[in-house]
């Protein structure tokens, strides 16, 4: 397994609560060399919900969705149902990622991912094996860091 090297870095952009998140990573990420794609969240931009069993279906590899925190998820039902016409077919995506697992090693404080596409025994490795500066997973720690930036420049 390849933990410890982001080979490359890509930049593409969603809709501000869209539905365009799911098409827009699958056609990034169809034709790349990569053991699994691990999503900080499965939001993006408010609420573009990834559809990860598509996107696993699509790029014929797991998709794993980190979670810092334990995710309220009756609150998030709350607000899709609030705020969207299509509120019960975004939270629909959302269930379909499956459960949320909880994963702590010594020293460092739990965190949560959901995986699609392979047994989660596996995804709890490979996030332990790239969160080596951190508790993060290494591609999600650089992702941030770069749409902060992205984020600062454009306001």
């Amino acid at each position: 397994m390849r933990y410890r090297t982001i080979e490359d870095i890509r930049i593409v952009s969603i809709a501000v609560d869209g539905l365009d998140a799911t098409s827009k990573l699958c056609a990034m990420l169809k034709d790349r060399d990569f053991e699994a794609a691990i999503l900080g969240g499965i939001t993006f931009a408010g609420f573009n919900v990834v559809n990860v069993e598509k996107l696993s279906r699509t790029v014929s590899r797991p998709v794993i969705v980190y979670m810092r925190d334990k995710p309220d998820n009756a609150a998030v039902m709350r607000a899709l149902l609030q705020h969207f016409s299509d509120g019960v077919g975004r939270w629909e995506l959302i269930e379909s990622a499956g459960p949320v697992y909880e994963s702590s090693s010594q020293g460092k404080r739990a965190v949560y991912f959901e995986v699609v596409g392979a047994e989660p025994d596996w995804a709890d490795r490979v996030l332990r094996g790239c969160a080596f500066l951190c508790g993060s997973p290494e591609p999600v720690r650089v992702a941030s860091m770069v749409a902060k930036a992205l984020s600062i420049r454009d306001h």
